[in-house]
């Protein structure tokens, strides 16, 4: 179920008592981002420098995952986006790719994937389906 605006202008610890814990916590400038992962839906809590809840967002779509692009850091990827469902490495040539389950698909084929470079940075991104889904398209 996704929060709603009551949360809004609350103390994290009213967050964290009706959410739980995060399943993760960045801070950046003045904000901390606190992240939970809800089914196919990532919500992005925003707290001020008094760790009151200014905002809210489900990530997990075409708008966010649209403003990723090549030279991103994985800090700044999961800052807007959260972290990734799956994680893999290629041997070949040595990245790494983050996989998002689509929220706004159809089903539960599509997802959207992220390679890094081995410094950590993106090379590359875009949707895909898993392997037993291309042959139904």
């Amino acid at each position: 179920m996704p929060p709603t605006d009551t949360l809004i202008g609350q103390d994290r610890s009213i967050l964290i008592a009706q959410w739980g814990e995060p399943r993760n916590e960045q801070t950046q400038d003045l904000l901390t981002h606190l992240e939970y992962h809800r089914g196919i839906q990532t919500f992005i809590f925003s707290l001020n420098t008094n760790q009151r809840i200014e905002s809210w967002e489900q990530v997990l779509d075409e708008a966010h995952f649209a403003k990723i692009h090549p030279g991103m850091s994985t800090f700044e990827v999961s800052w807007l986006i959260g972290q990734p469902d799956q994680k893999s490495q290629t041997g070949f040539t040595n990245s790494h790719i983050w996989s998002y389950r689509d929220q706004n698909a159809l089903s539960f084929c599509r997802w959207f994937e992220i390679e890094f470079s081995a410094l950590g940075r993106v090379k590359s991104s875009g949707y895909d389906y898993l392997p037993y889904c291309k042959s139904q398209l």
